[in-house]
């Protein structure tokens, strides 16, 4: 993955690259590059761990209540709070406004892999076949 915004980290291109692989080698077993702007990687279980104490199985389903806006919105806080002190322990001299930048997208990433969301045909309960 290449960013071309180093000015903005304070950092030059080949700290950026270096700080990039860092953070990948914590997060992925295995990284290829795709393209200069997309990479490819399994995702180490210790870091799917934080998402799924965050959002567990058995709160989803059709049986589930789900969970509110506000409720999302705080696990998902708390993913990126959890995501950065696991990196940060493991590597403490990765530039914080990066790693922010990176872990956006690698969170949306992850979401977007771990939720499906779809519309659900939900009766008309005032149509009188239904008593």
């Amino acid at each position: 993955m290449v960013i071309k915004m180093s000015n903005q980290f304070g950092l030059t291109d080949a700290q950026v690259t270096r700080q990039l692989s860092k953070i990948q080698e914590i997060l992925f077993t295995e990284v290829e590059d795709e393209t200069d702007e997309s990479y490819r990687g399994v995702v180490k279980p210790e870091v799917l761990e934080i998402f799924i104490k965050q959002f567990p199985v058995e709160e989803s389903g059709p049986d589930s209540e789900g969970m509110t806006p506000e409720s999302f919105k705080e696990r998902l806080g708390q993913v990126g709070m959890n995501l950065t002190a696991f990196i940060l322990e493991k590597q403490e001299s990765i530039n914080k406004t990066l790693l922010m930048y990176f872990l956006s997208d690698f969170i949306s990433q992850i979401m977007n892999n771990i939720f499906k969301v779809f519309e659900e045909d939900t009766p008309d309960y005032s149509d009188f076949m239904y008593g």
